[in-house]
């Protein structure tokens, strides 16, 4: 997009510019004024600014939570967010059961580069049989430079617990 502009010595003026894209590679946004050099002016080197958009990276790095599991047992699903990228970034994480959604939060990412954040959902595990765990991870705002990695789903097997009532009596 051009805009031209007409500005005295000393004047300033603001230009807003809305900018939609589906990309989430970086994005270089550039201002010239005075391409042609029409304007005498005393320093000819501070007529370009470029500024670069990069967008972060928010993912799951690891995720751990016993797959054999008793019916009606608790356990500790844990595991790291992690977010890649200038900027505090904001995000959804939400834990689904079976496509039922167990546990659901607002994580907020710090400005540093790299970002880390531990979790820890109890479970319990009340049916038993075979059981998908997915953690989803999703940026409030902005655009993922990879959304390969903000999904995990783990299988677990739920077992009823049996106890063999005569090897209980022998053994006491």
């Amino acid at each position: 997009k051009t805009v031209r502009l007409f500005l005295t010595a000393g004047e300033s003026k603001v230009i807003k510019v809305n900018y939609t894209t589906n990309s989430t590679d970086n994005i270089e946004i550039k201002a010239v004024i005075d391409e042609n050099n029409e304007v005498n002016e005393m320093d000819e080197n501070n007529n370009i600014i470029i500024e670069i958009i990069r967008f972060p990276d928010i993912g799951i790095e690891w995720a751990y939570i016993s797959t054999a599991v008793k019916i009606n047992e608790t356990k500790d699903l844990r595991f790291d967010l992690r977010k890649e990228g200038y900027g505090a970034v904001e995000a959804n994480l939400t834990v689904k059961l079976d496509n039922k959604v167990i546990h659901n939060e607002k994580i907020t990412f710090d400005e540093w580069y790299y970002n880390w954040k531990y979790r820890k959902v109890s479970i319990s595990f009340n049916e038993s049989g075979t059981h998908n765990l997915t953690i989803i991870i999703t940026p409030i705002g902005t655009k993922d430079k990879n959304i390969a990695d903000n999904i995990k789903t783990m299988t677990i097997n739920v077992k009823e617990a049996k106890v063999d009532i005569k090897k209980v009596q022998e053994e006491e």
